[in-house]
């Protein structure tokens, strides 16, 4: 599960306390890509790609240097002005690219692409 505050992650874990292992931040997933040890030949599908990504990122935790987790929150925009948005938009798409890179990695060749007639 990913959240955009800590408050939010917070919440998750009262409703579901186990859910510790598998719940970040979505700022707190993308710092912890670097940390996180992947295999390098990505499992098949979509949703075991996911297990293993979320197991990494668990592990990579214990990895990720002391630095000031109010970095892990990502502001909400509502009632501010429209280049706030932009900008939670910016941070968002910032955080998001790493850890949909890591998800979608595949060493298979991508598959035929076939004309679509209209």
């Amino acid at each position: 599960m990913l959240t955009l505050t800590r408050q939010h992650r917070q919440s998750v874990l009262e409703l579901t306390p186990g859910a510790l292992r598998r719940t970040f931040t979505l700022a707190e997933a993308a710092a912890l890509i670097p940390f996180a040890a992947v295999d390098p030949h990505p499992a098949p599908s979509l949703p075991e790609r996911g297990t293993v990504l979320v197991a990494a990122l668990n592990a990579a935790r214990a990895r990720r240097p002391g630095i000031d987790r109010d970095n892990d929150d990502i502001a909400d925009p509502v009632g501010r002005p429209v280049g706030v948005h932009r900008t939670t938009a910016a941070v968002i798409n910032d955080r998001l690219t790493p850890v949909l890179s890591m998800l979608c990695a595949t060493d298979a060749p991508a598959p035929a692409t076939v004309p679509m007639r209209l």
